[in-house]
């Protein structure tokens, strides 16, 4: 399915696209909720490289929409302080996500979309990247996404009616360093 430009590719097509792959392997910590969040409290990253990992069980199928109610679990929490991060969201609003499906129940995400404000530091102050950034909307700036293209996609996965979201490079060599 990619060809070999791609990191991780072959590992990508092994664990999740081939026709003996186990997807129930990646639900083992799943509790049975509507909405589960597994968070690291040491993550001090922003919305766009969180190490969160999001499941969510519905009849939905709608990937936009279903991805939309997995981002907001993960981001929600950045609005209140923490004392492990040096920022807090103040307001942000999710664009539609930029996804390839990779099979009928694994999609790669390329990077969180959307836009958000802060107080504090997320790797610089609002005030320090405001006059940089090409890309601002009602006064918020799109989600920090610094480094490899790799760092910031995620893999969604969908066993049965539950989906599991989680940034692609924690769950092994799956970044994909070129889009098509």
């Amino acid at each position: 399915m990619y060809s070999e430009e791609y990191i991780g590719a072959k590992k990508l097509d092994r664990e999740l696209n081939s026709p003996d792959t186990d997807l129930s392997k990646w639900f083992k910590d799943y509790n049975g909720q509507t909405l589960q969040r597994i968070y690291d409290p040491t993550d001090s990253c922003g919305p766009a490289k969180r190490k969160d990992i999001i499941f969510y069980n519905t009849e939905e199928t709608d990937v936009q929409v279903v991805l939309k109610t997995m981002l907001d679990a993960m981001i929600q929490p950045l609005m209140e302080a923490d004392e492990h991060r040096e920022f807090v969201i103040t307001k942000y609003e999710l664009t539609e996500q930029p996804v390839k499906q990779i099979n009928e129940n694994v999609w790669l995400l390329r990077v969180v979309g959307g836009y958000y404000s802060y107080e504090g530091y997320d790797l610089a102050s609002m005030e320090e990247r405001m006059p940089y950034e090409p890309d601002v909307k009602d006064g918020m700036i799109t989600f920090m996404a610094d480094g490899s293209v790799g760092a910031s996609q995620y893999i969604l996965i969908k066993y049965g009616s539950v989906y599991r979201l989680q940034k692609a490079g924690d769950m092994g060599p799956f970044g994909v360093e070129i889009w098509n």
